[in-house]
């Protein structure tokens, strides 16, 4: 499986997101997603890292820089009868734990549903809209074409090639930037 670590926040949390080339949005468990009545390694399963000590998914009211837009239907796979809710918002998103692109104001969504379980890394270039059509929300990859990271919004992935790279930071490279020129 092709996942990515992204880091979301500030201070920043960290979690294994899949790449998603239908979204435009990040998604990421909240810690309702993994109940008490859950297994004990729930968040484990769903590639939460531990954030101060804790391993239960994004904690909003930590992160000075998070931008709360409200509660509204995750439309990712809605017709493969996937649904539920997310907490969406702005905030910060990088890739990597260290170094990496960082992105402001980048479109979060808080997911307890385990129709989705793992964090998602929204690839598709559409803008997300909360209000009206007027105010559009850009994506991460449109994010960082507007920010000069990556020369178009086309992309690829290299991933289970021969020259496949074992650093996580040249796959995510790969992934964002191949094909681009």
């Amino acid at each position: 499986m092709l996942t990515f670590i992204v880091r979301v926040g500030t201070p920043a949390q960290t979690f294994r997101v899949l790449p998603s080339t239908t979204g435009q949005e990040t998604w990421i468990p909240v810690p309702e997603g993994c109940p008490f009545s859950d297994t004990a390694n729930c968040a484990d399963l769903r590639e939460v890292y531990p954030f101060q000590g804790v391993q239960s998914g994004v904690q909003y009211n930590v992160s000075w820089t998070w931008k709360n837009i409200g509660l509204y239907d995750l439309v990712l796979e809605r017709n493969l009868n996937y649904t539920g809710n997310g907490l969406f918002g702005l905030n910060k998103v990088g890739t990597m734990v260290d170094g990496g692109v960082l992105l402001e104001q980048q479109v979060i969504a808080g997911i307890a549903t385990k129709n989705f379980f793992m964090s998602v890394l929204g690839l598709g270039p559409k803008p997300s809209n909360f209000s009206d059509f007027e105010h559009p929300q850009p994506s991460f990859l449109t994010g960082l074409k507007n920010e000069n990271k990556i020369p178009s919004l086309s992309f690829a992935c290299t991933a289970g090639a021969p020259y496949n790279c074992l650093d996580e930071s040249l796959d995510m490279l790969n992934l964002v930037t191949s094909l681009t020129a």
